[in-house]
């Protein structure tokens, strides 16, 4: 999630800056941009973040705390972490049996 989980923050960004007046094409083709810029980078997520927080564009829309929010993983895992917990708990069991 650390690595490629802000990529998938790209929607609730278009989202929100589209609920603020952004035009959704435009916005859409910014995030692209710098995702494609981001990708090639040792740790992607992190150049992700770094680029979204510089883009003078999304900032018109997005406050830079507004952007913090978003981009916060937890927001977008679901019950994943149960899910994994459960299945750990399972497999020990079955392990132990």
């Amino acid at each position: 999630l650390a690595t490629y989980g802000p990529f998938a923050a790209t929607e609730v960004l278009i989202i929100e800056a589209v609920k603020q007046g952004a035009n959704r094409q435009a916005i859409h083709e910014l995030l692209r941009t710098i995702a494609l810029e981001a990708w090639p980078a040792e740790q992607p997520g992190e150049a992700m973040v770094t680029l979204l927080k510089k883009s003078a564009e999304l900032k018109q829309y997005i406050p830079a705390a507004k952007l913090e929010k978003l981009l916060n993983v937890r927001n977008h895992v679901g019950d994943a972490p149960e899910r994994a917990k459960a299945l750990a708990a399972t497999i020990r069991e079955a392990l132990a049996a």
